[in-house]
């Protein structure tokens, strides 16, 4: 489960309370903007900043913090390396890890994810930090302290489908969107599920294009599964994971001659994320029918919902993240609220959920 400090069900989630961020990187200049970026916002309060992770866990033993902005590269001691005494001093407080645009980065920030950070946030290069970029980064730092998301479903589509409780038939197919916070919850749920019956598994996680391959690479080490990222073209097998490249949105066809097969497509989604879920879990509604199983984890956005609906008209099963074992309750949280999750879970429970209903079928 993703680490839940005292104040994350506390002070840290009443809306107005100041967020108390320490600022963990070699660079000078990247200290002195991400400090002028988030006191200009009067939601935060930038009580630290710090050239390595030593320097930053001896300041902590003195002063409370809620979340920890971490360089991944630095003299000394890596960012992940120094997670946990950042975590166990902090009282587990949030760690966000900062990566340059290198994809030599990779590796190394999803397995920070792993060992307990949030999210990875792309520095621009230096001499580019924008508006832009400050304004995305305080809402994304806002939306991961709060585990909240402005993105709700507001009722607007009358016509939208309503999912029966628990599965509607053993699934055949599972499609996995996740984003912010999702790493670990879907390494969770995967390390639960045990051998399907020959099942393909297709996942979508919002990541820079550069880490995607790292994390299919994670996802192989930590998992008993095949983890291939998805090609165009590329036969679909049972019992292989196929994961977004970056390149592409993973969608699957069938072929003439009966096959499943991977494409790759670059259609246009309203919730700009590429590559996106949305793309993902209607083509399965479309190749798989009421065999199709969206599993919708922690995320910020809407991301996920249409092709949840698309899922649930076509017969199948959607099931969403619970809001306590989430990072951000929106992509699932979006999901639970128009009504189309059939069952409400966190990662482990989804997953032996799903392992039940193929020992029912067998």
């Amino acid at each position: 489960m993703a680490h839940h400090s005292s104040r994350s069900a506390g002070l840290g989630k009443v809306h107005g309370s100041i967020i108390n961020v320490m600022i963990v990187d070699d660079s000078v200049v990247a200290r002195r903007v991400l400090t002028r970026i988030l006191e200009a916002d009067e939601r935060f309060s930038v009580i630290g900043n710090f050239s390595d992770a030593d320097q930053a866990v001896a300041a902590l033993a003195d002063q409370r913090t809620d979340m920890i902005l971490l360089d991944i590269e630095m003299p000394g001691r890596t960012g992940p390396d120094s997670i946990p005494d950042l975590l166990r001093v902090s009282d587990n407080a949030m760690i966000v890890m900062l990566s340059g645009h290198h994809a030599e980065n990779g590796t190394v920030a999803i397995e920070a994810i792993g060992r307990g950070a949030r999210d990875i946030i792309t520095k621009p290069v230096a001499g580019h930090f924008s508006d832009a970029f400050a304004c995305a980064l305080t809402e994304r730092l806002l939306t991961i302290y709060t585990g909240q998301d402005k993105s709700t479903w507001t009722g607007e589509d009358g016509r939208r489908a309503a999912q029966a409780q628990g599965l509607t038939c053993p699934p055949r197919a599972l499609g996995i969107g996740a984003s912010t916070g999702g790493i670990h919850a879907l390494t969770t749920f995967l390390g639960a599920l045990g051998p399907t019956p020959r099942v393909p598994i297709f996942v979508t996680q919002h990541l820079p294009a550069d880490f995607l391959p790292f994390f299919a690479d994670q996802l192989a080490r930590e998992t008993a599964f095949s983890v291939l990222l998805a090609e165009d073209g590329m036969t679909v097998v049972g019992g292989n994971i196929y994961v977004a490249s970056g390149q592409a949105h993973l969608t699957v066809t069938r072929t003439r001659h009966r096959h499943i097969q991977i494409r790759h497509s670059f259609a246009k989604c309203r919730h700009g994320a590429f590559p996106a879920v949305d793309p993902m879990f209607m083509s399965l509604a479309e190749v798989y029918g009421a065999g199709a199983c969206a599993i919708v984890l922690s995320g910020m956005g809407r991301d996920g919902m249409a092709g949840a609906e698309a899922i649930v008209r076509a017969g199948g099963s959607v099931i969403a993240q619970d809001s306590a074992s989430s990072v951000v309750w929106g992509m699932p949280g979006v999901v639970v609220q128009a009504g189309l999750a059939c069952l409400t879970l966190p990662p482990e429970e989804a997953a032996r959920a799903l392992a039940d209903s193929w020992k029912i079928a067998a």
